[in-house]
């Protein structure tokens, strides 16, 4: 977990038995991240916080709730396109008293969209709603133009020089204000000479992602945290990784493992072991499969290929895809790639059925030209394939952060983007196995007030379930725990 997105300073907590109050501290500043040089708002105006992050948002959002009755709207003009600073510091204290180093809960600039205005006329008051974006306008609205001048590793980007897509991220996303985390198992294999003239900085990133390559059973993933910090990375990578947090239920963790709540908890294994949730929702998203989840097949056009048109035969004959070039003029200028997704990566059990595994898909990918890298025209499609096929099964975690067991003393069940996670939806009397699972934080939905708990809604995705069989069988996945 980066430095960053630690809660706590583990280093400076007073002992374990820090303890958490239920509320945060919140500081927000209009038009400057300096207290001396913007506006203050004060905290019992806030009705309502909620900052979402997500893999496939352009830029973390927040949504700010603020209730008024004309005193600050008649001494500040807020205005759409400045900046509203927001700090959340946990509202910590000690068993004896004394205050525990802490560090903040959430950090960051955004930057106003919208303005929305409503009556609320029971508190005869105004609801004033700012809906606003990360701060990273250059980001969002400038022109990159590639190759530039800008050095890349020592080297100097041209027309004549070729950088993996991994590469040349980190130095568009540095020049474009974000932080590039770059982390993958294996290397992107998409040496090539990138180029754009007319596309933002986040278009042109974008259009990178889509056409880099890794490998046949895996896709490149790029994301924006709340901190500006942008992960380009790859799905078996996020896969690979450690479990950082093991989730069970509330009411499970009490019975069994809290002795505050129960006489039968279990004093021989540490409580701080587990995270809990408060709630839960599962849905298993069976279209996004059958949009093309499994067995695709993909053609592309090589016009290097063509003596006579009337030498363009189809059906296609099959190619080696690792060879593209080692062609005659002799053979079908039509080639074709087939993909089929097998590989479970977080699931113990796919979620494929027969019949998708025997339905084939055809996507015409263009024509591929020789300036590119190999995989260039093919992977926009093999990605979409692994996308549906991986992102199925979703859980929906509801989590107080400020209520985890251990939280004062040990934080690392403070989730960010990318987490691997596992999710135990055992009951207090009753077991499964079909549901619980590892999974992949795909989104986080942060949302706190003045003096109420902080709260986060956790998306998190799978690529199959931990167990399954026919229906006569299913009983045998329930049992009491013991």
């Amino acid at each position: 977990m980066a430095a960053e997105d630690v809660i706590l300073d583990p280093g400076a907590a007073i002992g374990t038995s820090a303890i958490a109050k239920q509320t945060c501290n919140i500081t927000l500043i209009y038009g400057s991240d300096d207290p001396d040089k913007g506006y203050n708002i004060p905290s019992d105006k806030i009705v309502d916080i909620i900052i979402r992050e997500n893999f496939f948002l352009l830029l973390p959002t927040m949504t700010l709730k603020l209730s008024d009755v004309g005193t600050i709207f008649h001494d500040v003009n807020f205005q759409i396109g400045n900046t509203i600073y927001i700090k959340v510091m946990p509202d910590m204290i000690s068993d004896d008293d004394n205050h525990v180093a802490v560090k903040p809960l959430l950090e960051g600039t955004f930057n106003i969209q919208a303005i929305d205005n409503s009556m609320d006329f029971d508190r005869d008051s105004y609801i004033y709603t700012f809906h606003c974006m990360y701060c990273a306008e250059k980001y969002l609205n400038d022109i990159c133009v590639w190759p530039k001048s800008d050095t890349m590793a020592g080297k100097t980007p041209s027309l004549d020089k070729s950088f993996t897509s991994a590469e040349t991220l980190a130095v568009v996303l540095t020049n474009a204000g974000l932080t590039p985390i770059i982390d993958f198992d294996s290397a992107p294999d998409d040496n090539m000479s990138w180029l754009n003239s007319t596309l933002t900085y986040s278009e042109f990133a974008k259009k990178i992602v889509s056409h880099a390559w890794i490998s046949d059973d895996d896709m490149p993933l790029m994301y924006v945290d709340r901190n500006g910090n942008a992960y380009y990375t790859s799905l078996n990578t996020l896969c690979g990784k450690t479990v950082t947090a093991q989730y069970i239920h509330q009411s499970r963790y009490q019975k069994y493992y809290d002795k505050k709540y129960s006489n039968d908890a279990n004093t021989t294994e540490k409580p701080e072991v587990y995270s809990v949730y408060y709630d839960i929702d599962i849905a298993n998203h069976g279209y996004l499969q059958n949009q093309g989840g499994y067995n695709i097949k993909k053609y592309v056009f090589n016009p290097y290929n063509v003596s006579t048109m009337s030498m363009i035969k189809f059906p296609p004959v099959t190619f080696d895809i690792t060879n593209p070039r080692a062609l005659t003029f002799n053979d079908t200028c039509f080639r074709s790639k087939d993909f089929k997704n097998n590989t479970l990566r977080v699931g113990k059990i796919s979620n494929q059925s027969d019949t998708q595994g025997e339905t084939v898909r055809f996507h015409s990918v263009g024509t591929h030209f020789l300036q590119t890298h190999e995989y260039y025209d093919y992977a926009p499609v093999h990605h979409d394939s692994i996308k549906h096929a991986f992102f199925q099964q979703f859980t929906f975690l509801t989590i107080s952060v400020t209520d985890q067991p251990g939280y004062a003393a040990d934080p690392k069940q403070y989730l960010k983007l990318g987490d691997r996670i596992s999710v135990d939806m055992t009951t207090v009397n009753h077991k499964t196995s079909v549901q619980s699972n590892n999974y992949i934080v795909t989104g986080l939905t942060h949302r706190f007030a003045f003096g109420a708990k902080y709260t986060i809604m956790a998306t998190c995705a799978s690529d199959g379930v931990g167990g399954v069989g026919p229906l006569r069988k299913q009983t045998k996945y329930t049992q009491t725990v013991k």
